[in-house]
């Protein structure tokens, strides 16, 4: 039951009894819930074979304990699936190849695909696994081990190794406290170092795993005659431990302000970029990446959580002299933490620069062609937040276009925007865009963007 790499392989002596590219199923009267499938297919006769032989991999998935079964001819739409997932591993392909590596699963009649070996697209990817089949049973689905791929069957492809983003936004709610007694901001960096220790460390054998920046972004407000500027200052340490990528030192990412100017800002700077509010309230926006590198060279999670708990902490100790000096009746000197910000200029989460962000993000995603890695195929974004999923946008029009451009930014991009909010959620629905004179926020929960507003980028 173990012969070379095809999953089932017939008798020549069978050849005559079935038509050409006939879909066959396998049947056992001691098994009859059975379910397995072949393809009468000419190169999946061999004169070696007396019967029919299955990979041990294959049969062990279906439970195959019965050596004397029976083949028959059945209904090509017996065996369709609905839903196939794919999983990519170390090699770029473009639209183009995922397009026709889909179009391969629709010759023959529909290409038989099984869950339990790994290379069922040999020909067209050579590390790839399918993660999941399923079939319509009824008014539901099901999870099954084989099955035919039709023109109406939803394939799937997901990414083992990924250009990744993760955006923290420094907002006013970091300082604040929640129900438990903790800082938004220790609840954040908590959340953040479980996701760098179970989600995007690698093992040794997995290659150089995501291609992972750490982004903070602000947006500042009020007076900009009284604002003071802090130079970031990097070590050299640093600078190496960010020259992973082909185009560092330059992040790449380009930035555009309300009066259309724009600026590259690289791993030892910052990009500011003013823009006025839907008040008139004169803002400044700041990015500054923090570490860049692939996920195999990503440091202790304590020290790259070190950055950027010195800016937290910052914030939260010039919060605290700022109470005491107003219970004491005398003002308090302000520590001027990130980039010269005070804790009372930052804007609170809602208001803050995240779509504006992304449009920065989906800058340099839209360069990726530019010293394009070739074991890296999807991109994704994660955006960690003390806010509650309310978003408000300066304009209808600058949400049009950060969902147009998450629409066309590639095939990874229908999922390829999370939000993990450490804030207790709000009693209407979220994530929600807002703008002026637009639609309320509906009473009620909801889990993702497009149950908020239909149209809202994924």
């Amino acid at each position: 039951r173990d012969l070379g790499r095809t999953p089932c392989l017939l008798s020549t002596s069978l050849q005559g009894a079935f038509a050409d590219n006939a879909l066959l199923r396998v049947t056992s009267k001691k098994q009859p819930g059975l379910r397995l499938y072949a393809r009468a297919h000419s190169q999946n006769f061999s004169a070696s074979v007396r019967g029919i032989s299955v990979l041990r991999a294959v049969s062990d998935a279906v439970g195959l304990g019965d050596k004397e079964v029976e083949l028959r001819e059945t209904s090509e739409g017996e065996a369709e699936l609905s839903q196939v997932v794919i999983v990519l591993f170390d090699r770029y392909l473009s639209k183009r190849d995922i397009w026709h590596m889909h179009l391969a699963f629709m010759q023959d009649g529909g290409q038989v695909i099984y869950s339990s070996i790994d290379h069922n697209m040999m020909p067209h990817v050579p590390r790839s696994r399918i993660e999941k089949l399923v079939e319509k049973a009824g008014a539901g689905t099901r999870t099954v081990c084989c099955g035919r791929v039709s023109p109406k069957t939803e394939v799937v492809f997901k990414s083992g190794c990924v250009n990744m983003v993760v955006l923290i936004q420094v907002s006013s709610e970091l300082v604040a406290y929640s129900l438990s007694g903790r800082a938004y901001w220790e609840i954040l960096l908590d959340c953040l170092g479980q996701m760098v220790d179970k989600a995007l460390r690698i093992q040794s054998s997995d290659g150089d795993g995501h291609y992972i920046r750490f982004v903070l972004f602000a947006r500042r407000r009020g007076d900009p005659q009284g604002w003071s500027e802090v130079t970031p200052v990097v070590t050299a340490e640093e600078k190496v431990a960010s020259s992973f990528c082909p185009s560092s030192p330059a992040f790449g990412i380009r930035s555009r302000s309300s009066a259309g100017d724009s600026e590259d800002f690289s791993v030892d700077g910052t990009h500011m970029g003013r823009s006025p509010t839907t008040s008139g309230e004169e803002t400044r926006d700041y990015y500054e990446v923090v570490w860049e590198g692939v996920a195999r060279a990503l440091p202790p999670t304590h020290q790259l959580l070190m950055r950027i708990r010195q800016v937290f902490s910052v914030l939260q100790e010039e919060r605290h002299r700022s109470r005491v000096g107003d219970a004491l009746g005398h003002s308090s000197e302000q520590l001027g933490g990130w980039h010269g910000i005070s804790v009372d200029e930052l804007t609170d989460a809602s208001r803050g620069n995240l779509l504006e962000c992304l449009n920065v993000v989906l800058d340099h995603m839209d360069q990726h062609y530019l010293d394009r890695s070739l074991r890296i195929t999807g991109q994704s974004i994660v955006l960690l937040t003390a806010g509650d999923g309310l978003v408000r946008a300066s304009s209808r029009e600058l949400y049009k276009l950060t969902h147009r451009r998450f629409t066309s930014s590639g095939p990874s991009s229908k999922k390829g925007f999370y939000m993990i909010c450490v804030r207790e959620p709000p009693l209407h629905q979220v994530p929600w865009v807002q703008w002026e004179n637009g639609p309320q926020p509906l009473p009620g929960a909801a889990h993702n963007l497009e149950e908020a507003v239909g149209d809202l980028p994924p």
